[in-house]
C-alpha cells in the first residue's frame, strides 16, 4: 500500500456527463485502487451550497426498508480528501481539454 498505509489511486477514469448550471449530475469517475481493486461509478456532483464538487460513493436502496446505503466510502476525512483531490483534478483537467 501506499505512503502511512494509505490506500494509493493508480488509475482513474473520468466521464463528464455534462455541463451546466442545471446538473446536479456532473460526471463519473472510475478508480483503480492499489493496481488492484476497482471502484466504479463514483458520482461528481455540483456542491448546493458552495462552489465546487463533492463526491457520492456507490449506493444501492434496500427492498425492505428503501433506505440508500453506500456500498464502498473512504474511512476517514485523509482518505476522503486524497478521493476528491485526484479525481476533482482530473475532473478539471478533462474539462479544459474540451470544447466549450
Amino acid at each position: 500500500m501506499g505512503e502511512n498505509n494509505m490506500v494509493k489511486i493508480t488509475s482513474v477514469n473520468v466521464i463528464i456527463r455534462g455541463r451546466g448550471e442545471d446538473r446536479a449530475v456532473l460526471g463519473f469517475a472510475d478508480v483503480v485502487l492499489d493496481d488492484s481493486f476497482v471502484v466504479r461509478n463514483i458520482k461528481i456532483l455540483k456542491a448546493k451550497n458552495k462552489d465546487g464538487y463533492i463526491l457520492s460513493f456507490p449506493s444501492q436502496q434496500t427492498r425492505e426498508t428503501k433506505k440508500w446505503y453506500d456500498l464502498c466510502f473512504p474511512i476517514n476525512n485523509e482518505v476522503r480528501k486524497y478521493f476528491e483531490e485526484v479525481i476533482f483534478n482530473t475532473y478539471e483537467k478533462l474539462l479544459e481539454s474540451q470544447p466549450k
